[in-house]
């Protein structure tokens, strides 16, 4: 399905072909100066992003890249650059890396005239987008949250009059070709006091994978043959009591689904397979109609609670907080931690003894439950899956939890670290 996208065209090995600053202008037959390039290398940067962008800035040969980190920021590396790069990863991480004063300098460094280029997760960082870890550069929101995998795949784009002069090179081209890989789908952000420049439009046909925006999206649960998902009232989306569902992309499939959940009918009173008595009832399939058109609002609000989370308490030593693929996100039904060096129960109770619920799920790898002692078999010690199950500890999140509330959890836990 083709979809059109009108976004700020930016990608690397066009972009950064721009004009330098006045004072390295060519004069006669003067060679001029290199363009003096740092691509961002934070937690939170994907590798794979980061050796991409050196290498298709290494192909011009009017520019000199080399990769810049937070704390050479701090010490001034911007005063030596012309332009700095922010490549893919993970933006939210790489906002908790900068950290605001290293923001601040990249704010006056774009105010002074120079470059700033941001790509897949950079570009997310850039924006104003609600509810999201930005700096509010480029006058522009995203209608999608952050690694949706919206797809990749060749695409044609079309160039507007601004953007012919950004491009000059490829002004007399009615049609030209980008590989397109998860950009954010932008609009411009309406309180902005900076305006949005469209240089492009975009026409894509993009293989579809992953949670992306309208037209182009797919849902957790819908991506293989069968998906399954729990409707216990503490999910993202729960009813009034208990509940599941099977969701299949083939329509045979589905109908053997539901002859199993049906004891195995089609035609009443007439089985023609074996089945189970498994049918969700009147009631909870009610609720769940009205709540599944709040879904992606409920999801919204989990990750805005795990951000908060993961910001409040990345500087704790003692803790591990969650991470994402740069390739995807996460719902956070549940927002994870892992407590170092043996002390998961001490804080676990010191919460509780707060009036903060922490929960301990599954204590037990399977391999140590006594319905499977006898049947469970491995080629080595699973130290992993051990490992885990004495570390992990779950912080309080729900689609009503407050900032107050988060705040006392967060407060508690530096706390305990203190003592």
């Amino acid at each position: 399905m083709r979809n059109i996208y009108i976004f700020t065209l930016i990608w690397l090995a066009l972009c950064l072909q721009c004009t330098s600053p006045a004072d390295k202008k060519s004069t006669g037959k003067k060679v001029a100066s290199p363009i003096m390039v740092g691509v961002f290398d934070g937690h939170g940067g994907a590798q794979t992003c980061i050796w991409e962008t050196m290498a298709a800035l290494q192909l011009d040969p009017g520019i000199q890249a080399r990769t810049i980190t937070s704390a050479e920021i701090a010490k001034g590396i911007l005063d030596s650059l012309d332009a700095i790069v922010i490549p893919g990863g993970g933006g939210s991480r790489q906002y908790l890396n900068l950290g605001s004063e290293n923001q601040k300098r990249i704010r006056d460094f774009i105010a002074g005239g120079h470059g700033a280029v941001g790509i897949c997760a950079g570009a997310y960082l850039f924006s104003n987008t609600p509810g999201y870890a930005c700096m509010a550069l480029n006058g522009a929101q995203a209608i999608d949250i952050e690694h949706d995998n919206r797809g990749h795949g060749l695409s044609k784009f079309t160039l507007n009059e601004e953007g012919k002069k950004i491009f000059p090179e490829l002004s007399s081209r009615d049609t030209g070709y980008v590989f397109y890989y998860e950009g954010p789908v932008f609009i411009p952000s309406a309180p902005d006091s900076i305006r949005y420049t469209l240089l492009a439009t975009m026409q894509s046909d993009v293989h579809e994978e992953g949670n992306a925006p309208a037209g182009m999206r797919k849902q957790t649960g819908t991506i293989g043959n069968i998906g399954c998902t729990s409707f216990f009232p503490s999910k993202n989306l729960g009813c009034y009591g208990d509940g599941r569902a099977l969701m299949a992309d083939d329509d045979e499939l589905a109908e053997k689904i539901r002859m199993i959940a049906n004891h195995g009918q089609k035609i009443k009173y007439h089985h023609a397979i074996l089945g189970c008595n498994s049918r969700l009832d009147t009631l909870q399939a009610a609720i769940l109609d009205v709540k599944l058109k709040y879904l992606d609002e409920y999801s919204r609000t989990h990750y805005r609670a795990a951000l908060y989370y993961t910001q409040q308490l990345k500087g704790i030593e003692g803790i591990i907080t969650p991470e994402e693929m740069p390739y995807s996100t996460h719902v956070y039904h549940q927002y994870t931690l892992k407590v170092r060096n043996g002390k998961r129960d001490a804080l676990k109770k010191f919460l509780e003894e707060a009036g903060i619920p922490a929960m301990i799920y599954y204590p037990l790898p399977l391999q140590q439950q006594e319905a499977f002692k006898t049947i469970a078999r491995a080629a080595e010690n699973l130290d992993t899956a051990e490992k885990l199950a004495y570390s992990v500890l779950s912080l309080p999140i729900h689609t009503e939890i407050t900032r107050e509330q988060q705040e006392l959890v967060t407060g508690k836990i530096r706390d305990f670290y203190k003592a």
